[in-house]
């Protein structure tokens, strides 16, 4: 049985891929981001290489830095610093524009 993330992910993934309108297409980048999964990462791994508009490309590009933050720490005591994150995942603020 499907989950809601799962039906939601390929809803949004379906949008990404074939939606004309960029405003629609961005907002689908962000909420993969937020649901995740391997799945997703493909999708946003492919949109990263062929999408043209720069705010859809540069908001897969968040979605994937955010995954993979989410993948890689886990906060023992409250919130790490810039430079703790920037240990566990590697300084990406250089390939990644800020919003």
């Amino acid at each position: 049985m499907e989950t809601k993330a799962e039906k939601a992910s390929g809803t949004l993934s379906e949008i990404l891929k074939n939606d004309s309108d960029w405003r629609r297409r961005s907002f689908a980048t962000w909420s993969l981001g937020r649901i995740g999964g391997r799945n997703v990462q493909k999708v946003l791994e492919n949109i990263t290489k062929r999408e043209e508009d720069e705010i859809v490309l540069h908001g897969a590009k968040w979605a994937l830095y955010w995954l993979k933050v989410r993948l890689t720490y886990v906060p023992t005591e409250g919130p790490c610093t810039l430079e703790e994150l920037q240990a566990i995942v590697g300084d990406k603020t250089k390939t990644i524009p800020e919003p």
